[in-house]
């Protein structure tokens, strides 16, 4: 969950990450160590499925800083968020694939009834999650009607090794509508794990330990491995479940994020950072067949089929101030956890004018469009309850409606952060 242009994630071979930042063999055998044990049932997560109400256990530049920094792990923050009044949920239950759909994807149409038809398939999403309420109702909003289940991968420690409340469960009763899509994955040993970034991979094959315990997933079926700000859209869910396809070893897509920052009409259009590289979906039938899954993360996971153009958003530091610090000093870029980076004049500076969070030069600002403007369009799931989400600062100035509350990093209202 970084910025465009900030994703300086470690690959899981024997190479070095993208930006530059080391990633060698003792990496590499710590990283397989971890996914092979959660394969093997040492990854200790406790799995809970709310659809039923089961509980079960599984074993499975630096520049001076002139002001003080305020630290984000004091406050509790994430926990009092309430599901907001009037919110709209604004798509139609049944809405079948189009030959439109599939065509964009890559992929074939639906199969005529003069054929036989390849078994359908289902969508499983895996989020990681750290009280991002915002994100996960947007997510519930534009897909918890099509996908099949939602994988909530909660750990109690942050990346970073410091102990944490589980938020989701605090509130997990107000997404009440979507109950019998929810499955909550807590991961309870990650202290056990070293290194940040070792400890967001074996998050993340948490999350599939959990798809293959309570969701019983066939080779056809896909499973999307994702951060909670990674959002598809509700077609490319209903292009997975219903185009035809042919299942083979290279069967794992490219899914085209477009890239927002700060505000969701800020984008990186015509960048080098336009799209997020790193969210992919693959078969079940190819997460049996690679060693180390969170490869496929880092462009490590062997041939990529096809690309999956606007397949969605990435909707980065859609944050309060808090919020935004309480993250730089939980996430896996641990580098970027330093006194220039929380610098908060600066910070207020990026989300307002777009600029790299981080403060590189050579990442370009975002730029922000009208929002009935935007193409692809932004998330249904937003426009349609623009009051809310002009009072969180996910849309900014002439788009808010009228009487709107407007919200932004640093002033918008934290009591339900």
């Amino acid at each position: 969950m970084n910025a465009p242009g900030a994703e300086p994630r470690p690959t899981a071979g024997l190479g070095d990450r993208q930006n530059g930042h080391g990633c060698g063999l003792l990496r590499y055998l710590a990283v397989l160590g971890a996914l092979l044990a959660a394969a093997c049932g040492g990854a200790m997560v406790s799995l809970m499925a709310l659809r039923s109400g089961l509980s079960v256990k599984a074993h499975s530049s630096a520049l001076a800083v002139p002001e003080a920094q305020p630290s984000a792990s004091a406050a509790p923050l994430g926990y009092n968020w309430h599901y907001p009044d009037g919110i709209v949920v604004p798509m139609p239950v049944d809405v079948a694939v189009s030959s439109a759909q599939c065509e964009a994807a890559g992929m074939q149409p639906p199969a005529p009834d003069d054929r036989p038809l390849q078994p359908p398939s289902r969508v499983f999403i895996t989020l990681l999650f750290d009280k991002e309420a915002d994100h996960l109702l947007t997510y519930l909003l534009e897909v918890g009607d099509v996908a099949d289940a939602i994988v909530i991968v909660e750990a109690n420690v942050t990346f970073s090794g410091r102990p944490k409340p589980l938020g989701f469960d605090l509130f997990r009763s107000q997404f009440s509508r979507w109950e019998d899509k929810l499955v909550h994955a807590v991961v309870t040993d990650l202290n056990q794990v070293s290194d940040a970034w070792d400890k967001e991979a074996h998050s993340r094959s948490a999350g599939l330990q959990a798809v293959k315990q309570h969701l019983s997933p066939s080779p056809q079926d896909w499973v999307l491995m994702l951060d909670v700000d990674e959002l598809v859209s509700r077609s490319t869910v209903l292009a997975l479940k219903g185009c035809t396809w042919e299942l083979g070893t290279d069967t794992v897509l490219r899914l085209r994020l477009r890239s927002s920052a700060f505000a969701v009409a800020c984008r990186y259009a015509n960048t080098p950072v336009e799209f997020q590289p790193n969210a992919f979906a693959m078969t079940w039938d190819y997460v049996q067949r690679i060693s180390i899954p969170e490869a496929a993360r880092t462009r490590q996971a062997g041939p990529v089929a096809r690309n999956f153009e606007d397949a969605g958003w990435q909707l980065s530091w859609m944050l309060s101030l808090q919020q935004t610090l309480a993250k730089i000093e939980a996430f896996s870029h641990q580098e970027l956890n330093n006194p220039h980076v929380k610098n908060v004049t600066r910070i207020r500076q990026a989300y307002r004018g777009g600029t790299d969070l981080y403060g590189r030069e050579d990442v370009p600002a975002c730029t922000n469009r009208p929002l009935d403007q935007l193409q692809p369009p932004a998330p249904q799931a937003v426009t349609a309850n623009k009051g809310y989400f002009c009072g969180r600062g996910w849309i900014r100035g002439d788009d808010c409606p009228d009487g709107a509350v407007r919200g932004g990093v640093g002033d918008r209202d934290e009591r339900n952060d």
